[in-house]
């Protein structure tokens, strides 16, 4: 019995029911797309996934300017009227960025192209508006649904997405390019992510037939009240997505399309799936500890779930480092097996990742994003430093791995940055809500 009202206590836990949605969510996802990759690594080469790549580095980091980081914003405010307002500014915001990217992309397709010795990519590049303003739009929506507890909606796209986006690729395979490259990755991608976004909208229709009242005095006091997402969170974001994609943006400059496919692949198989976790934990643990700081209420409870996730993660990645080179060979064929020495040198970096990025919102509610901003310089010069090493001993595996340690030796010290400022902020809650 005492057994049964504990489980039931568990369960009824308000973060315990959104992660496990969102992780419910995620895992159907992966599950759709690592099946999808099994079968897309033996209908593209690697050279495709090169291709691939790199647009969606370019195309990654463009995106940021669609919300200039602003999406954030949409789960703080205690009126729902100024966070209709947040919503409002990043589509603004996302409007006037997919005008700018179409129209710059389709006049400089041939010199970024020349720029990273990858002639093909001139053809995709002046879809790039359309690219970034989908990944913009999704931004946005995700955060105004989970100001609205609406979790459900949010794992439901994760379910339906890498669906939509795998079918579209498979589809795609045999239309016609130029060169030697196949495109079809990237315009299965922009369909399938079009289709999914356009399915995920329909959630605003209630919202969009009663609008709030948010008049130019509204959206300028939202600007102003939280112009620290655009003076520090916007910046670091752009920081950390450079210092993220070095290795496919620098890194093709110097070795060979074939490599930057084998990254790629390595970076599918296991950052994206501990992105989506770490998203999952990311949103339902900001939505539970900013109500729980406005209520002055203690964050101690984080301290227990990052022990408990290092009892469960560290045995298992250390299994994962005799596992991985069988594995990959039986999951992806021939051809691929550089893609498993890649994996088993960024596993340090995918550990340190799964574990402590779920805590980054921790700066936006403590107003610390400028401080945060010297932690991802700090990171991005790291790992360029790395990248130059290999690159300069001409060994694509070992700026793989360097590049990853780098990243490693930020993020456990802004980890302890988190703790403390918990732990300063638990001295100035009233000590009987200290539990």
């Amino acid at each position: 019995m005492q057994i049964k009202q504990t489980f039931k206590r568990i369960v009824s836990h308000e973060f315990v029911r959104h992660a496990a949605t969102l992780v419910t969510g995620n895992a159907v996802g992966q599950a759709v797309a690592f099946a999808a990759y099994l079968v897309l690594c033996r209908l593209y080469l690697p050279a495709d996934f090169g291709l691939f790549n790199l647009f969606l580095s370019i195309g990654g980091f463009l995106t940021f300017f669609t919300t200039c980081s602003f999406h954030y914003a949409i789960v703080l405010p205690a009126n729902d009227k100024y966070g209709w307002a947040c919503v409002r500014i990043c589509l603004g915001f996302n409007l006037l960025c997919t005008l700018l990217c179409t129209v710059g992309c389709t006049l400089l397709r041939h010199t970024v192209a020349q720029w990273f010795s990858t002639p093909d990519l001139a053809l995709y590049l002046p879809f790039m508006g359309l690219y970034v303003c989908i990944n913009g739009l999704w931004a946005t929506l995700n955060y105004w649904y989970i100001r609205r507890n609406r979790f459900n909606r949010i794992a439901s796209y994760q379910s339906y997405q890498p669906a939509l986006s795998a079918a579209c690729k498979a589809a795609c395979v045999q239309l016609p390019h130029g060169g030697v490259l196949n495109g079809g990755l990237i315009t299965g991608t922009l369909v399938g992510q079009t289709l999914a976004v356009g399915i995920a909208a329909t959630g605003l229709r209630q919202q969009l037939r009663h609008p709030f009242a948010t008049s130019r005095t509204v959206l300028l006091a939202c600007l102003r009240k939280y112009s620290n997402f655009l003076r520090f969170t916007f910046p670091k974001d752009l920081v950390n997505y450079l210092g993220g994609n070095l290795p496919v943006l620098l890194l093709a400059i110097y070795f060979s399309e074939a490599q930057i496919g084998f990254y790629g692949m390595a970076f599918a198989l296991s950052m994206r799936p501990i992105n989506l976790l770490v998203n999952s934990f990311y949103q339902s643990l900001y939505q539970q500890s900013i109500g729980r700081y406005h209520q002055k209420q203690s964050l101690v409870f984080l301290f227990r779930l990052f022990g408990k996730a290092c009892l469960v993660a560290v045995p298992a990645f250390a299994l994962l480092y005799y596992v991985l080179p069988p594995l990959v060979g039986w999951l992806l064929g021939e051809g691929w097996g550089e893609t498993a020495t890649l994996l088993r040198m960024m596993l340090p970096w995918l550990l340190c990742t799964l574990l402590c990025n779920p805590f980054d919102y921790l700066a936006d509610i403590f107003s610390k994003q400028d401080r945060l901003l010297l932690f991802e310089i700090a990171e991005t010069l790291l790992r360029a430093g790395a990248l130059a090493v290999g690159i300069a001993c001409g060994n694509f595996a070992w700026a793989v791995g360097l590049y990853g340690l780098a990243s490693c030796l930020v993020i456990l010290p802004r980890t302890a940055w988190y703790a403390r400022l918990i732990l300063q902020y638990e001295k100035n809650i009233p000590h009987e809500e200290i539990v």
